[in-house]
């Protein structure tokens, strides 16, 4: 069911498996490699690392690895957003990666990313993290989804309550890296998380 946004576009999500989106290893050369380790005849969603809708509008897509593409790709580009007119210019920008959905990284953890509001920083600020979704859903040809993490503290209910939220703003799906933001790659993994937020 979660998929219905997807097929009703001709897209088949057949694969359980995703590879998150990684700064730095997301590239085309590691998205055509993971495509060739599929089953014959399936079909998984391919995200790019995130990208900046600061820096989208104003480069040309190809010209940097974070932006090259292949023929073919069911690509999900992450976008790093905030701001109505870079949602809406860099939307516009992505129209030449023929992607399939638009995903809105709110998971990052790193300085330069919570001191722009950008990533994680939104999990802070429900009523601010709704609007973005709202405003790239009211924009986006594609479906749209979300990624985070179980918050900017533990607290379950939170969690819980801020992916309804999501849901409601029009997220077609999220995914959840079940760490807190200070944990950023370290430490236990929270995966019951994931079952209650389901």
């Amino acid at each position: 069911e979660r998929w219905r946004p997807l097929r009703s576009r001709g897209i088949t999500v057949d694969f359980p498996c995703f590879l998150a989106p990684m700064v730095g290893l997301s590239h085309v050369a590691l998205r055509q490699t993971i495509a060739r380790y599929l089953p014959a005849g399936t079909s998984t969603l391919l995200f790019t690392e995130m990208l900046s809708s600061r820096r989208l509008p104003a480069e040309r897509i190809g010209d940097r690895p974070e932006t090259a593409f292949a023929d073919g790709e069911t690509i999900v580009p992450q976008l790093l957003a905030n701001e109505e007119r870079f949602i809406v210019e860099s939307l516009r920008k992505l129209e030449q990666m023929q992607p399939v959905a638009i995903d809105i990284n709110m998971g990052c953890p790193v300085t330069k990313a919570l001191k722009h509001n950008w990533g994680v920083a939104l999990m802070g600020d429900p009523r601010y993290a709704e609007e973005v979704v709202r405003i790239t859903v009211r924009h986006s040809r594609w479906p749209v989804s979300v990624k985070l993490r179980t918050g900017l503290r533990d607290d379950p209910e939170y969690l819980i309550d801020f992916a309804r939220m999501l849901e409601e703003a029009g997220a077609s799906w999220i995914t959840i890296h079940p760490r807190i933001a200070a944990q950023q790659r370290r430490g236990n993994a929270r995966w019951e998380y994931l079952a209650r937020v389901r």
